[in-house]
């Protein structure tokens, strides 16, 4: 069974300034930054232990989350970092004031768009530089798909209304009280729908490298580990390399969800709050594996076998060595779940969010 910690990031600049932020990479203010530090301390004090972390890739999560493991000593904890925990995007609206936004549209009308299920935010323009598709944290898999530049603006906007559907569905129905299966059933709808658009607007092919990018993020990400590994040696991954290892450990690990540790502890750095439920829809994306895998893909024998038809001798050698490492790490976190089987305190099984100024 999975439990989670939420921590909300600390107060970040835009938060001060009631600015919308959406996926804008502002920084931590120095209220924030000790907000991020107490938090660590509680954490500490109440003897909370933990197998991973994740968080978004804007940097008020990161640092929040740097600083609450410094704080219990546990900056040595994996962390997954992924866009999917972003917070909605809030298009045309990113670096405008609330307030002001407010006076001019109307407070009935901001509160739409901040909240709303089907009414996104006003649309950013096109080659805005606010855009996502000009950021090289979600640059990779644009580049790969080869569209159009009208295909790519639709395919654009189709994964900004995907994301902030995907959380606006789970919100609602947490707050209509559906059961995790009805829920489960209801996001997996509306996944499909989008689903259905994104194809109709990049075709078939297109959209079969987009799920499969979707759906390696963990053997992408050991992929990552052992290029960056064999990078400082005389035998560094070439490209091919690479993407071959990458569908090797598709082939040898049967889906993501079975690559997570059963009954991992695991705490999640939110971003800003969706409807009034803080990280709430990031936070279940994670505790239900839906768009997320482990850390890494686990190395098993039969990767290994496969690995040796394309890698030389000495990448073998160290493929063997990072799985000896995962192996090692995972008899050491079940030791330690062993050990602290009776304590209460080692996660919560229910969490809150705490709503605070802004997003």
């Amino acid at each position: 069974m999975y439990k989670l910690v939420l921590i909300r990031h600390g107060e970040s600049t835009w938060n001060l300034e009631n600015r919308f932020t959406g996926w804008t990479d502002v920084a931590l203010t120095p209220t924030g930054v000790a907000q991020a530090q107490q938090s660590g301390r509680l954490l500490k004090e109440g003897g909370y232990e933990f197998d991973v972390a994740y968080t978004s890739v804007l940097k008020r999560a990161i640092h929040t989350l740097n600083y609450a493991l410094d704080e219990m000593d546990r900056a040595w904890l994996p962390v997954v970092k992924d866009w999917r925990l972003n917070e909605r995007h809030y298009g045309g609206l990113q670096g405008l004031n609330k307030a002001d936004m407010a006076k001019q549209y109307g407070d009935e009308q901001v509160l739409i768009w901040r909240r709303s299920y089907d009414t996104p935010p006003p649309a950013l323009e096109k080659d805005d530089p606010r855009s996502p598709a000009n950021d090289a944290r979600y640059a990779g898999l644009f580049k790969s798909l080869n569209l159009t530049p009208a295909q790519l603006d639709k395919f654009k906007n189709l994964l900004v209304e995907r994301q902030t559907s995907m959380m606006d569905v789970m919100a609602a129905a947490r707050g209509q009280g559906l059961n995790r299966e009805d829920m489960q059933k209801l996001v997996a709808s509306t996944q499909a729908e989008i689903d259905a658009s994104i194809k109709s607007a990049i075709g078939d092919t297109a959209f079969s490298q987009y799920k499969n990018y979707d759906q390696t993020a963990a053997q992408r990400a050991t992929t990552d580990q052992l290029s960056q590994r064999l990078s400082y040696s005389g035998a560094p991954l070439t490209a091919e390399q690479s993407a071959a290892m990458t569908q090797i450990l598709s082939q040898t690990v049967p889906t993501r969800a079975a690559t997570a540790t059963a009954g991992a502890a695991v705490t999640v750095v939110a971003e800003g709050g969706r409807g009034g439920f803080g990280g709430f829809g990031m936070n279940f994306i994670a505790a239900s594996g839906a768009g997320m895998g482990g850390p890494s893909s686990p190395i098993t024998d039969a990767t290994i076998t496969m690995a040796q038809g394309v890698l030389s001798a000495p990448q073998v050698e160290a493929l063997k060595q990072l799985q000896a490492e995962q192996q090692a790490q995972q008899k050491i976190a079940e030791a330690m779940r062993q050990t602290m089987g009776g304590n209460n305190n080692r996660t919560p099984t229910t969490t809150t969010t705490t709503k605070k100024k802004g997003d």
